[in-house]
């Protein structure tokens, strides 16, 4: 059995999130057209969680929110391009101080059930299931933003992005712990933060609050991180007001990226019962819910076929708790 002092010692040693194959394959097709607008190369780097933590990391002078994002006026296109692709080079050196990840100690291995289940999963694709999941939870985060009015739909989109960093991260550090957790949560049906007290791993949101303090991640990015499995604003400690309700957008975000099966988050389990408490709590009714959940279908959809040349098996957006 795997101690949970190593599996924490590894997660603080990760030197990155890796990008999934196909998407740093099309992300690197996109950035090599030459007269690419900076913008749009910007907003590559924002569509994947490894990268948006690597230019925060690397860029401690940004801090959020960050009304600039997409465009960044100071920084040119030729100089945003280069950093694009060194960010996706899997061949480039290592820089200055970087070190390689520890080897991952032995698991026992995972039986052919482990393919069972109940919504799309490509098991030889983890990484890219688990990516959709967190650019769905990104732009419904940043959607709601906009409809709600706060906080700056930027910062939003971030949180939602990295909200699930915690699994990233124990994915890139220790593979088949990661497969062995999700393989509780579908056998038994059960969320994945129940699976991983039952296989006795440290919390994703643990992990994820780990590497985000370890990577120099902004406060509030750092706190959604470890609250968003919290739904009780009473039990989440000394958190600003704003914070917190980004917190809650995270949770409603990520309910409807559940629902309408946008990536994959590596359990069974649909939005959890207190989305819809926190959901009415911040002032969202049914209908505006539906309404978002539409327009968070076609813009993942959309960037998806800007990226990869084809559409996602999506569910239908209905009616959303």
């Amino acid at each position: 059995m795997v101690r949970e002092q190593d599996v924490l010692w590894q997660i603080e040693r990760l030197p990155k999130i890796p990008t999934p194959p196909p998407v740093r394959e099309a992300m690197l097709r996109l950035a090599h057209r030459e007269g690419q607008p900076k913008e749009e190369l910007l907003a590559l780097l924002a569509f994947d969680l490894g990268l948006a933590c690597q230019l925060l990391r690397d860029n401690p002078s940004m801090r959020l929110p960050l009304p600039k994002l997409p465009t960044l006026d100071d920084i040119a296109r030729r100089h945003v391009q280069q950093q694009l692709l060194a960010l996706l080079d899997d061949e480039a050196p290592p820089g200055p101080g970087a070190t390689q990840a520890p080897p991952a100690p032995a698991v026992s291995t995972i039986d052919e059930q482990d393919r069972q289940t109940t919504r799309p999963l490509d098991e030889d694709r983890p990484e890219e299931n688990l990516w959709g999941h967190a650019l769905a939870t990104g732009l419904g985060c940043q959607l709601l933003a906009q409809h709600l009015g706060k906080p700056h739909p930027d910062t939003a989109f971030l949180a939602g992005l990295l909200h699930d960093l915690g699994k990233s991260a124990l994915l890139a550090a220790h593979r088949s712990l990661a497969r062995q957790v999700r393989f509780v949560a579908v056998r038994e049906r059960l969320p994945y933060h129940e699976a991983e007290r039952r296989s006795r791993v440290p919390p994703h949101t643990q992990l994820g609050h780990v590497l985000a303090c370890r990577w120099g991640l902004p406060r509030s990015l750092r706190q959604t991180i470890y609250l968003h499995h919290e739904p009780n604003p009473l039990l989440r400690g000394d958190i600003e007001p704003l914070d917190s309700f980004l917190v809650d957008l995270v949770i409603v975000a990520d309910g409807m990226a559940r629902r309408l099966q946008l990536g994959n988050p590596f359990d069974p389990m649909g939005s959890p019962a207190w989305g819809a408490l926190t959901r009415k709590r911040i002032g969202l009714d049914r209908g505006d819910l539906t309404m978002l959940s539409l327009k968070l279908s076609r813009s993942f959809q959309g960037i998806v076929q800007d990226l990869f040349d084809r559409s996602p098996s999506v569910a239908a957006a209905g009616d959303v708790d």
